[in-house]
């Protein structure tokens, strides 16, 4: 991590470890956006942040952990048991939602499921690029994925999700009296402001796909949906290790319509959102993804997949898809290119969904994790 990311003696009473995955900032995503964004309202409110994916660090100087992502436990796992190891609470945000969430049985705990997990993480040993990716993948494999997850529902004293549906369904699954704390999603309105004073004309044209390439955000049911359709579609972002063939899949199946810019920076894509007509999101499942509130910020009509958090978020100002069918992508993309987009949803966003708002919805629960912390340490 960067310099700027070091602590500095005196800066603040309050000093929170964000501890995060490996690759945040060589393959960076949505969580990277969020990370980024809460930590720099944390510190315009007087708090001191420090990012990290060290989970060796020293953790003498902090006061709280803050750790990111139930879904890779492989990662949140070891930064977990650091951080019971040296004595310090932990509040978790989970950025989760299920592919397909039971009514009934727990989210997350099949035999099948278990077994997914675990080839994972084998594929991940063997691939590991450095001894602490290395040591972390090892760690989650000898404790076992459903121990793993078990342990990041429990141990820490806050957990923070983006919705009242993450509330809800990680409830079923987490242990009788957890605290939760939902802490929204955001974007940054002086970037999106920025953005749309640089167009250059008024005109939209074509439709957008932001998010990195694999099946859960699948590109290759749009691509299929859109083949014959004349509309310019423009794709943005990358294949991860993984999922290099299905990336390629997705090339094979293209047409000279379909154009794909790889990795771009974030102005890049902010512009790219001021100047389309419509931003779609064929993903399984998201929660609510923030791609989704930035174009609609932007002013694009969104297209998104009909799942309780982004109906949450979004509410009747979005055209909803069927992950499930592909059959609705095709008339939910003609609805949003026919449509005027949401000045509503544009302004919601941007006055309500603000990294000011996260961290002042997370503030208080560093202070409940440390203050439960003390109690428990005294009895």
């Amino acid at each position: 991590m960067s310099r700027s990311d070091e602590p500095g003696p005196g800066r603040s009473a309050l000093r929170v470890l964000f501890a995060v995955r490996r690759d945040l900032r060589d393959r960076p995503g949505g969580d990277t956006v969020q990370i980024e964004g809460t930590a720099e309202a944390l510190r315009k409110l007087g708090v001191e942040v420090v990012v990290s994916s060290d989970d060796r660090i020293d953790l003498a100087p902090f006061s709280c952990v803050h750790l990111w992502h139930l879904q890779r436990t492989h990662e949140t796992y070891v930064h977990l048991v650091h951080a019971r190891t040296h004595g310090k609470p932990a509040v978790l945000t989970p950025i989760y939602w299920p592919d397909r969430p039971s009514p009934v049985a727990p989210p997350g705990v099949s035999r099948a499921r278990r077994w997914r997990e675990e080839t994972k993480n084998a594929i991940r040993l063997i691939l590991a690029r450095s001894s602490g990716e290395r040591r972390a993948v090892w760690a989650a494999l000898k404790s076992g994925w459903g121990r793993c997850r078990q342990e990041l529902l429990e141990l820490p004293a806050v957990i923070l999700p983006n919705s009242r549906a993450e509330v809800e369904l990680l409830a079923r699954e987490a242990p009788i009296g957890t605290r939760f704390q939902v802490v929204p999603n955001a974007v940054e309105p002086a970037l999106c402001r920025a953005a749309l004073a640089r167009r250059s004309r008024d005109t939209r044209e074509g439709v957008l796909c932001v998010g990195h390439f694999d099946h859960r955000k699948n590109q290759l049911a749009l691509i299929g949906a859109l083949r014959d359709m004349e509309v310019q579609v423009t794709f943005v972002g990358e294949a991860r290790r993984l999922h290099q063939r299905y990336y390629r899949r997705c090339r094979r199946l293209a047409t000279p319509r379909m154009r794909f810019l790889g990795k771009q920076p974030h102005e890049a894509v902010l512009d790219l959102m001021g100047r389309s007509r419509v931003h779609v999101c064929p993903s399984r499942f998201e929660t609510p993804g923030l791609v989704n509130l930035e174009a609609a910020a932007m002013g694009c009509t969104v297209v998104v997949p009909d799942c309780p958090p982004v109906r949450e978020y979004f509410q009747d100002d979005a055209i909803y898809i069927k992950s499930d069918d592909p059959g609705s992508i095709r008339p939910a993309i003609l609805r949003a290119l026919a449509a005027a987009p949401s000045h509503q949803l544009a302004e919601r966003v941007v006055t309500e969904y603000t990294w000011e708002a996260a961290a002042r919805a997370t503030l208080p629960a560093y202070h409940q994790a440390i203050r439960l912390h003390g109690n428990s340490a005294a009895d």
